[in-house]
């Protein structure tokens, strides 16, 4: 089961990654009038954000001390 948290992390990980790149391209290529470009912005932001909240939870899922048996 952890095999498969891990893997799961890592693609959550390289999903952000691609939404850093998206990002990017956002903030350089963005020459709309403002409101557009900050919707713009945000919405490219929605990828990262959630990414990284499943890449972060899945590798402390995984790396998690187990807990000691009762007695």
């Amino acid at each position: 089961m952890k095999i498969i948290i891990i893997l799961l992390g890592s693609l959550a990980g390289l999903y952000a990654a691609f939404g850093v790149v998206q990002f990017i391209g956002v903030l350089l290529t963005s020459n709309a009038a403002p409101p557009y470009w900050v919707s713009q912005i945000v919405l490219s932001l929605v990828p990262v954000l959630f990414g990284l909240i499943v890449c972060l939870a899945c590798f402390q899922a995984a790396f998690r001390k187990p807990k000691p048996p009762k007695k």
